[in-house]
């Protein structure tokens, strides 16, 4: 098959588009600061509703104490839609979030279902974030009985510092 430049240049943008989606959902998982600030331009407009509206470093903190304040946390996206124009493009993708919390005697778990909706540009060490606006749609806290976790490998812990963290 043989593709016009034009097309390999959009399959290149969608592929790097999505490659932000995915490493936000790691960075935040991971608790990556660094590696988050990365994924936005200095000025990025970010809205979280009332939780948070303000730009990329005062996020990068509010990311840190909430995410921060959770044994494990992991976010899901679905395959996101990536429309391109030019140099900008605006992509959005369903999310599910689950995190857990251990309390003295009982687990708490959450599950936060929502949409995200992201705007990126092409800059010149190729594309960053511009925008991230999230909307829930749904949040749901369980707290299921405390007893010995299974054998296998729990999600405890994640940081930069932990030994499976993402390197580069």
């Amino acid at each position: 098959m043989n593709c016009p430049d034009t097309t390999l240049a959009l399959l290149c943008a969608e592929a790097a588009v999505q490659r932000l989606i995915a490493r936000y959902a790691s960075c935040t998982d991971w608790l990556d600061r660094a590696g988050m600030a990365a994924l936005f331009t200095p000025d990025a407009d970010i809205d979280f509703g009332g939780m948070f509206r303000g730009g990329r470093d005062a996020f990068l903190s509010f990311v840190a104490a909430l995410e921060g304040g959770y044994d494990r946390r992991m976010h899901m996206f679905g395959l996101p839609r990536i429309d391109i124009d030019g140099d900008t493009a605006r992509a959005e993708c369903a999310a599910l979030t689950h995190v857990r919390n251990f309390g003295d005697e009982r687990h708490s778990d959450g599950q936060f279902v929502g949409r995200y909706i992201f705007a990126a540009a092409r800059a010149g060490d190729g594309w960053k974030l511009t925008r991230l606006k999230f909307y829930l749609n749904a949040a749901e806290t369980a707290n299921p009985p405390a007893g010995p976790e299974a054998p296998i490998n729990l999600a405890d812990g994640f940081a930069m510092s932990h030994a499976d963290a993402p390197r580069g």
